[in-house]
């Protein structure tokens, strides 16, 4: 190898060197917090209401607010069960397909996160009173009051914040 490739190699290789530190420093931050732990039922408060409706679908907003703990959650909640007044589990379907698994969202005090819950417009309605679902990556249920009767199949989207 002459002296003159081997000087042109080693000029590539520094300016390579220099350009990816360059880069690496350019990268994004992180959205969640370092070192966050994945929500539990304790850290959480959940409330549900009606949102808005259309494409022949309702949708509903539940949320999951911080007690007082900075947390993240990142999917779909799983295992949704609608009760009535007395308790009994009602028969409701769930919509085909799966979720997309989303982002992982900070929940912290002041900022909560949602999953919105489809259902049908049309149909014989059930009066459900308790919504209880597993959380998103998680083992642990939690449960909140529901505000209305409601027909199936059942969707859900992934946790997300904002509006």
């Amino acid at each position: 190898m002459s002296s003159t490739t081997r000087r042109g190699l080693v000029s590539a290789a520094a300016v390579a060197t220099v350009l990816g530190g360059a880069l690496a420093l350019a990268a994004p931050a992180q959205a969640s917090p370092i070192g966050a732990a994945q929500c539990g039922a304790k850290d959480l408060t959940v409330t549900a209401g009606y949102s808005d409706s259309g494409f022949g679908k309702a949708h509903w907003r539940v949320e999951f607010a911080s007690t007082g703990a900075t947390c993240t959650l990142q999917g779909a909640p799983t295992n949704l069960v609608f009760s009535d007044a007395k308790g009994l589990a009602l028969p409701f379907d769930r919509e085909a397909g799966e979720p997309a698994s989303g982002p992982a969202v900070t929940v912290s005090p002041g900022t909560p996160a949602h999953v919105f819950v489809r259902t049908r417009l049309e149909g014989d309605r059930l009066p459900a009173t308790k919504l209880q679902l597993t959380l998103p990556g998680s083992t642990e249920r939690v449960e909140t009051a529901w505000p209305a009767a409601i027909t199936g199949p059942i969707g859900v989207t992934e946790v997300r914040t904002g509006a």
